[in-house]
């Protein structure tokens, strides 16, 4: 992620990553075990070439290879399991 300048890129590891959607989930269930009807909405699409500059998503080419897809599919496999559901914006072209 970038704010007007590419130079000053940052970038979330994947354990980052992993760290902070832990964080949602956590929340998440907290609102649910209160009674809360919870859904969780990600936005994953790599948005770097707009003025934005920022890379939401979780892969670029091929899922299979990306350290980001275990951080993934963890987080949407927690998520079913706690019964919340996942709504997922991203544009992955294969």
């Amino acid at each position: 992620m970038y704010a007007q300048n590419s130079s000053e890129t940052v970038t979330a590891q994947p354990t980052q990553r992993q760290a902070m959607l832990n964080g949602v989930l956590v929340q998440a269930k907290l609102l649910q075990a209160k009674g809360f009807d919870v859904d969780i909405h990600l936005f994953a699409q790599n948005k770097a070439n707009t003025s934005e500059g920022t890379d939401w998503s979780y892969w670029n080419n091929v899922p299979e290879d990306e350290p980001g897809t275990q951080v993934l599919t963890t987080f949407i496999r927690e998520s079913a399991e706690a019964d919340i559901p996942l709504w997922l914006f991203d544009t992955y072209d294969q």
